[in-house]
């Protein structure tokens, strides 16, 4: 074999051999399984290879004060340009992150649900809203990957492919995170207190002084001609409505466009029959059938939350995932909830 070969599998299997250990901290090592923990490192080696392809002129100029801070997807891309070179390769190591990150996740998620569902006292609610802001970016993960899809136009659909891996790595280092908090029991309250119990404590504070007590930030609550002030929530609206003796201006607004989540099931290239769908969904929800860049979706109810079609999925016991919908144009979850809360 020659010297320049040898070194160049040395350099992979080092690079290799970092990212796993990189990947997953010992402590959660210890908590997984020996298949769970050969799974995740099959895993660790999708992704290697991928990075290995797209990323191989950043690995090879890695300094040593770099190779120890943490090297992954997010940190690799940071300042990527995705032209036709870069496009090509991002077409060509979809499968390699697709696969990688979706193996982790698989295994991440199952113990995540677990625990959360259990958790029935809301002792861990920062887990709870970690594992919601991971199955947003699962969602959207599988939106680019559709999108990815569009034929005819390399750049576009290299983006999307590219979007796709950001949200699967940012799913996967926040299963990490809530995992960690789980084993290592870091409760968001304590034990011996009632989650539905809130205690509000109003300290003095002798305003010339500025003076914090105990190290506690005081709230001021400023009062005017001894009336105090109220603040109207921000979810409160108030109409005027300015009357004319002789007439009253009428005002119409605009309707606003639907915007919905459903649990996506099902998908082709051909339209799906009645009897085919029931194989896979027997329950009560309607199917609504979405069609475009040659696809044709199936997904169960349409909802007007987040938490409700993700209710819905859990309860449906069938293996899906929560899309978006604005009118008949599919978006990304994370931009349906962005225009519903405004």
């Amino acid at each position: 074999m020659k010297p320049s070969r040898l070194l160049l599998i040395v350099v992979l299997l080092t690079n290799t051999c970092f990212c796993f250990s990189q990947g997953i901290s010992d402590e959660l090592k210890s908590w997984l399984s020996t298949n769970e923990l050969s799974k995740i490192k099959k895993a660790e080696l999708r992704i290697d290879q991928g990075e290995q392809i797209l990323f191989s002129h950043q690995l090879r100029n890695l300094t040593d004060t770099i190779v120890k801070e943490e090297v992954n997807y997010l940190s690799l891309s940071q300042n990527l340009v995705v032209d036709k070179k870069f496009g090509r390769l991002l077409m060509e190591t979809k499968e390699y992150f697709a696969t990688g990150f979706g193996s982790k996740l698989e295994i991440y998620k199952k113990y995540l649900d677990h625990y959360t569902k259990i958790d029935t006292l809301g002792k861990f609610k920062t887990v709870h809203a970690l594992n919601d802001s991971i199955d947003i970016y699962i969602s959207d993960a599988n939106f680019y990957s559709d999108k990815s899809g569009v034929k005819g136009n390399l750049i576009i659909a290299a983006n999307a492919v590219h979007k796709s891996n950001v949200n699967l790595q940012s799913a996967v280092l926040l299963c990490e995170k809530a995992l960690l908090r789980l084993k290592n029991r870091q409760y968001d309250i304590e034990e011996n207190v009632q989650p539905d119990v809130i205690k509000l404590v109003v300290q003095s504070v002798d305003k010339e002084k500025e003076e914090v007590r105990d190290g506690i930030v005081p709230v001021v609550v400023e009062k005017k001609d001894e009336e105090e002030v109220v603040q109207a929530e921000p979810e409160t609206i108030i109409a005027v409505i300015e009357k004319d003796d002789v007439k009253q201006e009428e005002k119409t607004v605009e309707p606003k466009k639907a915007v919905y989540f459903t649990v996506q099931i099902l998908a082709d290239k051909k339209p799906v029959s009645d009897s085919k769908i029931r194989t896979i969904y027997k329950g009560s929800l309607p199917v609504v059938e979405n069609q475009g860049d040659g696809w044709y979706r199936y997904s169960l109810g349409k909802f007007d939350s987040y938490p409700a079609a993700k209710k819905a999925l859990a309860e449906s016991q069938v293996k899906g995932y929560v899309v978006a919908y604005k009118n008949t144009d599919r978006i990304s979850v994370r931009e349906a909830i962005s225009l519903i809360s405004k």
